[in-house]
């Protein structure tokens, strides 16, 4: 009779792959957060449609915020990340806006690992291309409504593959992601063509293989298809988000000024390790063309495509690219050095416990916390934004219509006190009219005065740095009021 091995201590501290997955991700983002928090002036807006709503009880279907456009249609398709986002900020400031980050970003690729891990029975492979995929999305990680749709494409690609599996799944779970998706992001529509994707993949597989095709699996894709699209109605614009998304696609203007809508552009190092990526999956679907699932064949092209097209679509190829890719790498486990270590390490998981991962998250998180209450762990970057120039107007209130720069509107809205309105921000143009505009009044040579005198235009705030301030501080009655080396003031004094 043999002796039975009392478990090791070690259990207890040992991280199992998947936490190695979750930590990783989770400090990444922590380490990052300063820099996805200034990444652009889309968040302070956020959070000020989030306190707007909640002020007012209302969601508001016309523009509160950037004067020239008052009392247009806008189309709230985010509002309910405004919401819960200014909620997290209201109680615990800007470091519970990275925390929730981390948290979000680090379940969703910890559920990615997860899920391909165990359907392959391959660990290390998939532990390296969830990682890779993480890298490659962190060149768009950024506290915008995103991060949540990159959770909810990992859980929408998970049961799409349950479905494609023949394992049962009910409807209710899909048309409840819809809902939340719908209301969080605009890039809710990535789960009706991911859907799309797996539907057209099975149409293609059963031309190929008929008898081995489940027509029941077909039925419940396209039911899925059906009744999520509807449900993407449930929104308070309704169908404007849609709308708002095909136009801004067709908007050649804004596509090209938006630095994150134009292409990757590989000779800047910061995008060869997507470069890699691509290259990698390419010679991968080449190599097994035949093998690889034709829903995962349709949704790698449509991914590459839209990347190459639109940097800003990188965190989507970052978790595309492992869920597709990951089932080309099981043949390793041929490989008897490889098929060794997998089976160790795949022993060694089923003995391990969670308990060390879990307590280090909520000790780091609490550390987070406290101390970002304490020493402003995270911040606005005063660099960045007007932080001096804002505190300075909150007790030198000016009166009149503004100017400022683009992307300097959100901070201005979301801190200025008394509340105020403003010329243009990252987010309130949909046509690029206002944008040409903006450009055209910074330019050199630019006709600003025409545009100030359109709009009315008594105050402005720019950075110190820039030409138009140059001009305005040569031409009276315009003067500076106030100055602190990163922001000037400017005023246009009326005799």
């Amino acid at each position: 009779m043999g002796i039975m091995k009392k478990p090791s201590i070690l259990r207890y501290f040992l991280p199992r792959l998947k936490d190695v997955v979750f930590l990783t991700v989770f400090l990444g983002v922590l380490i990052l957060g300063n820099q996805m928090l200034n990444a652009d002036g889309d968040l302070p807006r956020h959070l000020a449609t989030g306190r707007l709503i909640l002020e007012t009880g209302k969601i508001p279907l016309s523009e509160p915020f950037v004067y020239p456009y008052l009392g247009q249609p806008y189309v709230p398709h985010e509002w309910l990340f405004g919401v819960i986002f200014y909620v997290i900020y209201k109680f615990t400031g800007l470091s519970g806006l990275v925390l929730c980050s981390a948290f979000l970003l680090a379940a969703a690729f910890t559920l990615l690992y997860d899920h391909l891990s165990k359907k392959y029975s391959l660990l290390f492979p998939v532990l390296l291309l969830t990682l890779w995929g993480a890298a490659v999305s962190s060149l768009h990680w950024i506290t915008r409504p995103h991060i949540f749709t990159m959770l909810f494409l990992v859980i929408w690609l998970i049961w799409m593959d349950r479905l494609r599996n023949g394992e049962p799944l009910r409807l209710w779970k899909f048309l409840f992601l819809m809902l939340l998706w719908c209301n969080l992001h605009a890039e809710f529509m990535m789960g009706i063509l991911v859907t799309g994707a797996f539907l057209a993949g099975w149409v293609w597989e059963r031309r190929e293989r008929p008898t081995e095709t489940s027509l029941v699996i077909g039925k419940r894709m396209l039911t899925v298809l059906l009744v999520s699209l509807p449900i993407t109605l449930i929104n308070p614009a309704v169908y404007q988000p849609w709308l708002r998304v095909i136009n801004y696609l067709r908007n050649d203007y804004l596509m090209t000024v938006i630095n994150e809508t134009n292409p990757p552009d590989f000779l800047q190092s910061g995008f060869w390790i997507l470069l890699v990526l691509m290259i990698l999956s390419v010679i991968l679907i080449i190599l097994n063309l035949r093998k690889i699932p034709r829903a995962d064949l349709l949704l790698m092209l449509g991914i590459t495509l839209m990347t190459l097209t639109s940097a800003r679509s990188v965190h989507l190829y970052g978790i595309l690219a492992p869920f597709c890719l990951a089932g080309l790498f099981v043949d390793l486990k041929q490989v008897p050095w490889i098929a060794k270590y997998e089976k160790m390490f795949l022993q060694m998981e089923t003995q391990l416990r969670v308990y060390l991962a879990a307590v280090l998250v909520t000790l780091i998180s609490l550390f987070v916390l406290i101390t970002g209450q304490r020493i402003d762990l995270y911040k606005f970057d005063e660099h960045l934004f007007p932080v001096q120039a804002v505190a300075w107007l909150r007790n030198h209130p000016q009166s009149g219509n503004l100017f400022n720069d683009f992307n300097w509107g959100g901070y201005l809205i979301l801190m200025s006190e008394p509340k105020q309105l403003v010329f243009i921000d990252s987010m309130a143009d949909h046509t690029g009219v206002l944008t040409k505009e903006y450009a055209q009044a910074i330019a050199p040579g630019g006709n600003w005065q025409e545009i100030f005198d359109r709009y009315q235009i008594q105050w402005a705030i720019l950075p110190a740095e820039t030409i138009l301030n140059n001009i305005l501080q040569k031409t009276p009655p315009w003067r500076v009021i106030y100055s602190d080396g990163d922001a000037v003031i400017l005023r246009h004094d009326i005799e």
